[in-house]
């Protein structure tokens, strides 16, 4: 019942797949324990040579141990394939906490150039944590959202109250725009 809030990632490119696998734990300390990485790493050998897509049950008895031994509830949280296909890039980035990480297939190429975008591309998600990839994904009840909160500080800001309502509609659209490009 103890919250897994700490942990790892474990990223691998193979061949034209991309593996990922979270390894969670309760404190930062078993999270850099080196059984606790070696453990990751074998979990990562075992799903690449077994083909494996999802967590199994296979994932979950080889923690046992490692759970009675330190005393600590574990979980192994995600396990994702990401296909790369052909004339495609594939990149991933592991940020230095371990528990950040992202993953970025650019289809079209597989130049140098086109390598180190992918590669700085997710070094700018691992760094911003978008929650949309553009503006048009973002929902609209977001957005309607958003206008509320917005405006409602606009309306308690005294620098607001002789503005004409079309510079009050400009700023809030303003914010909305400062916050879409935050968020995408």
């Amino acid at each position: 019942d103890r919250a897994t809030a700490e942990g790892r990632l474990f990223i691998r490119n193979e061949g034209n797949k991309i593996y990922v696998l979270e390894l969670t734990c309760e404190t930062d300390f078993v999270a850099n324990n080196s059984d606790f990485i070696a453990l990751g790493e074998k979990m990562l050998d075992v799903t690449i040579s077994k083909g494996y897509t999802k967590v199994e049950d296979e994932h979950n008895s080889m923690l046992e141990d490692l759970k009675v031994s330190i005393r600590e509830n574990m979980n192994v949280s995600k396990v994702e394939v990401i296909d790369v296909p052909a004339g495609a890039i594939g990149s991933f980035y592991i940020h230095s906490d371990n528990k950040t990480g992202s993953v970025v297939v650019i289809n079209g190429s597989d130049a140098d150039l086109v390598k180190t975008f992918a590669y700085d591309c997710c070094l700018h998600i691992a760094a911003f944590t978008p929650s949309y990839t553009s503006k048009k994904d973002v929902p609209e009840s977001y957005i309607a959202e958003q206008k509320d909160i917005f405006k409602a500080q606009m309306d308690q800001d005294e620098k607001m109250a002789g503005k004409p309502d079309n510079v009050k509609e400009g700023i809030l659209q303003g914010k909305i725009n400062k916050h879409l490009a935050e968020i995408c």
